[in-house]
């Protein structure tokens, strides 16, 4: 097994893995025909400019697993005086190679981008199933969160 940074070369397997990970998740058939451009859109941009990391692990040309990370800014607070946030996406691992301790060597690796990138503040979406990695590596929920989406 490989373990290595996405490059660009990456971005048609990021995709598939990133829709096989969303329709999962989602339990939704049907995935948005603009999709695909726009995760290759994003894909382009973000890791051009670093601001999207993702960690593989690779078996025979395949991706099996995927740790990823956006960074962005907001106004500095009290607790985050830099204002540099990380937000941790894409922890995925296909059926066949799970509870192996991949995903927690690709978590590791994500965590560790962040600080390299000067973010104090990491944040994530936690499934049920992925819960008690995050977890063994110190995350706290916090409830207390809202969102809305614009239509």
């Amino acid at each position: 097994m490989l373990i290595r940074k996405a490059t660009l070369n990456d971005i048609d397997e990021l995709i598939k893995v990133r829709i096989e990970f969303m329709s999962e998740m989602n339990k939704k058939a049907e995935v948005p025909e603009k999709l695909y451009s726009e995760l290759k859109a994003y894909f382009e941009e973000h890791l051009k400019n670093d601001s999207f990391v993702a960690w593989l692990a690779i078996v025979e040309d395949e991706i099996i697993a995927t740790s990823a990370v956006s960074f962005y800014t907001v106004p500095p607070t009290f607790k985050n005086v830099t204002g540099k946030n990380a937000y941790i996406m894409n922890v995925y691992t296909i059926e066949e190679y799970r509870k192996r301790g991949i995903a927690a060597k690709l978590f590791e690796k994500t965590i560790e981008e962040a600080r390299v990138h000067g973010c104090k503040k990491i944040h994530l979406s936690a499934t049920k199933d992925g819960a008690p990695l995050y977890e063994k590596f110190n995350f706290k929920y916090n409830a207390g969160e809202m969102e809305y989406y614009l239509v």
